[in-house]
């Protein structure tokens, strides 16, 4: 997620049976494929991502990220 506009950030991401692998409220964070600093397996983990921009719009977000190696 980048951009200076963001206001609020909420994001998330999920690993295929519901486990919460990352959650955050800062836009400059990222995610490196890693849960608990250890190196996670490549498949298809779901992301959740609610923002509110300065000037005023929401928006509510989901879809699916592949990790690869």
């Amino acid at each position: 997620v980048y951009g200076n506009c963001i206001s609020t950030l909420n994001w998330a991401v999920y690993d295929r049976w519901g486990a919460k692998v990352l959650e955050s409220t800062n836009p400059a964070q990222t995610w490196d494929g890693t849960y608990k600093d250890k190196e996670i397996n490549t498949g298809v983990y779901v992301y959740k991502l609610e923002a509110t921009f300065l000037n005023g719009p929401n928006v509510s977000k989901n879809g699916n990220i592949t990790l690869t190696k």
